[in-house]
């Protein structure tokens, strides 16, 4: 058999080959897209999904009714059962962004917190509005594998039986929160701060305050 009749024979089953290859390669390219379209879509209606809850809780008049309403009525019990169906929707790294969103908005602190309105220099400045401290309950929340960066704070918040496996809570600063019954289960508190909350280190506490929270009466 001669060299040409060789490569007539084979010429055939090269063009099926790279036929083949150029529609899978074609096909996994377009799996890949499609994958990465649907990974930005899904963040994105985290984004807004998350952020929708953020400017309504953060509302000047839901803010106001959600301070002084009852701990057991219909206004917190409404935002938590709001909360419950987001955190369904989050990766762990959005569950952190809301975990330090509702500590930094005050709405988690602990009951034993004096709210400032209750100190004495507010009370001499006849500001007596009173909060009801945690605004926001926490126990039973899952915010498993809820990721938070080294140094973030939730110093003071009450986290009473929080759901928090897997979380990474690495270098958190958690001084002074009340994590009675949480559920803590493989979560990562390597270099977390887990100490008596200091009034000189810790700026939730007003060292001029005789009644802030580390000195309430």
């Amino acid at each position: 058999m001669t060299v040409s009749q060789i490569v007539s024979q084979i010429a055939p089953v090269a063009t099926i080959v790279g036929a083949i290859i150029t529609v899978s390669v074609t096909m996994i390219w377009n799996i890949y897209n499609q994958k990465r379209q649907h990974e930005i879509e899904n963040k994105r209606a985290q984004d807004s999904a998350l952020q929708t809850y953020i400017d309504q809780i953060s509302h000047l008049t839901t803010y106001k009714d959600l301070r002084t309403a009852h701990a057991n009525g219909y206004k917190r019990a409404v935002m938590r059962e709001k909360m419950k169906t987001l955190l369904l929707q989050l990766d762990e790294e959005r569950k952190g962004i809301l975990l330090s969103f509702l500590h930094g908005t005050k709405l988690i602190r602990k009951e034993e917190i004096t709210p400032y309105e209750h100190t004495k220099k507010a009370i001499k400045e006849k500001r007596k509005e009173r909060w009801r401290y945690p605004i926001l309950r926490l126990n039973g929340i899952d915010l498993s594998r809820a990721k938070l960066e080294p140094g973030a704070t939730l110093t003071f918040n009450n986290l009473s039986s929080i759901v928090l496996r897997g979380a990474k809570l690495s270098e958190v600063n958690l001084s002074g929160a009340n994590l009675r019954n949480a559920d803590l289960r493989d979560a990562d508190l390597s270099g977390a701060v887990l100490r008596t909350p200091d009034p000189v280190e810790d700026p939730e506490v007003d060292p001029e305050d005789e009644e802030n929270e580390v000195k309430k009466h």
